[in-house]
């Protein structure tokens, strides 16, 4: 009877850990993800904003050559 219940409670205790296992690698993933997304953001703010200089430095050699 006791070894029945402590077979029981084990078996208890490796479901409750695969689920908390289960849970962690879906609240990575998520993070990972939302992480996966901030960089992508933040490439393409550089990339305008690089785009906006040159056109500043175009519009300003412009406005040199003109005076």
């Amino acid at each position: 009877m006791v070894l029945q219940e402590f077979d029981v409670c084990q078996q208890q205790m490796k479901e409750e850990e695969a689920k908390i296992r289960m849970e962690q690698e879906k609240l990575a993933k998520v993070f990972t993800e939302q992480i996966g997304g901030e960089e992508g953001r933040m490439k393409k703010i550089v990339k305008n904003r690089y785009k906006i200089q040159n056109v500043t430095m175009g519009e300003n050699k412009l406005l040199k050559m003109r005076r």
